[in-house]
């Protein structure tokens, strides 16, 4: 059978006619993935049927997609939009949304942007609602937003499968064939039983790489320091991929987790520091075998990631009230098919976009 057994339907949410191409660009990533896009212009026009009908297909939705450029578009009789009257239903069902906005300053025709001052106003009130409280991606043209769309879409699937559609008479076994494939064999909700599994991984008698990817991970930095030290003696290889402070994600990251973009940055280079002093440290022991290698990307981690050869652990964040508050994690060993590939290869982009740090001035 071509493509995945479960289909997930994607609502696609924007202003029609300046981004038109846009859409169909994501239309057809979604459909070359072999799921389902649907979105504004499958409806007629606009009345209490159709809006009715727009609620039930969002509610139905697997996952929302929202597509933001330099208009604002038509308004409702409640004062907004139709784009945003259908983003703030979409909140209140709470399928998982992801947005896509245009550069501010990408190159578009007149007929692409608003000259009206209110709408302008209503437009930039609007990004600012969606960049509050969720990380947003920003695109430049069609082929830009069709790779991020891809992209953060193959992760949601992976990371956030939801209900989607299962043939009826194949479901029960194709479903535990899926989980047999998966290579998942441990599934986490609390940050003592997802440290114990890092403990238990780091005592590994094969353990020759490590691959740590997270914004600064202070807590984990904190719990794993003598875990590192513990195998010292091993020839191992730790990479380790911090957001970079210079990051344009630092803002939407700040608020998203109702700080200051001064204190992640401030984050981010503690945790630095404290990883350049335990490398300084284990060069002084003269049995050291480790290798730590650290990295800055420039793109903002969906989660955080932790490699310890065969394994992998993918641990969900809640960036709630300042502090990780829950912890929803799967942890998958290497298997032909599984979550395990993705993940590594998931790892490996991140390394090849990111920037290796050779220059630890920053710290002083």
């Amino acid at each position: 059978m071509i493509g995945p057994k479960k289909k997930y339907q994607l609502f696609i949410s924007s202003t029609y006619i300046d981004l038109q191409k846009a859409r169909e660009e994501v239309t057809k990533v979604i459909l070359n993935m072999y799921h389902i896009p649907i979105g504004m212009e499958m409806f007629s026009a606009d009345n209490a049927e159709q809006w009715e009908t727009i609620q039930e297909t969002i509610g139905s939705s697997d996952y929302y997609i929202l597509i933001i450029g330099h208009r604002y578009g038509s308004m409702t009789k409640e004062g907004i939009s139709y784009t945003e009257k259908e983003f703030d239903y979409a909140l209140k069902t709470g399928i998982p949304i992801y947005a896509f906005i245009r550069n501010r300053d990408a190159a578009t025709s007149p007929d692409e942007r608003d000259n009206e001052a209110k709408k302008i106003a209503k437009l930039k009130t609007f990004i600012k609602k969606v960049e509050s409280g969720r990380m947003v991606q920003y695109w430049s043209d069609q082929s830009d937003l069709g790779q991020k769309v891809s992209v953060a879409m193959n992760l949601a699937f992976t990371h956030r499968p939801r209900t989607g559609w299962v043939r009826e008479n194949s479901m029960t076994q194709e479903l535990q064939n899926e989980y047999n494939k998966s290579g998942v064999i441990h599934l986490c909700t609390d940050a003592r039983s997802l440290q114990e599994m890092y403990d238990k991984y780091f005592q590994q008698d094969e353990l020759t790489e490590i691959d740590i990817i997270h914004c600064w991970g202070a807590t984990w930095n904190e719990h794993n320091r003598d875990n590192i030290r513990r195998i010292s003696k091993k020839a191992v290889k730790i990479r380790v991929i911090l957001l970079n402070y210079k990051s344009l994600y630092i803002k939407p990251l700040a608020k998203n987790i109702n700080l200051k973009p001064i204190d992640c940055v401030a984050n981010i280079k503690r945790s630095l520091d404290s990883w350049y002093k335990l490398i300084s440290e284990l060069k002084r022991e003269p049995e050291n075998k480790i290798k730590i290698e650290l990295y800055f990307s420039e793109d903002m981690p969906t989660r955080s990631i932790y490699r310890f050869g065969d394994y992998i652990v993918s641990a969900d964040r809640n960036f709630m009230r300042r502090k990780t508050i829950d912890l929803n994690s799967i942890v998958c060993k290497k298997n032909q098919d599984g979550f395990y590939n993705n993940l590594k290869f998931e790892i490996e982009e991140f390394v090849k976009n990111s920037e290796k740090i050779t220059d630890f001035s920053l710290l002083q």
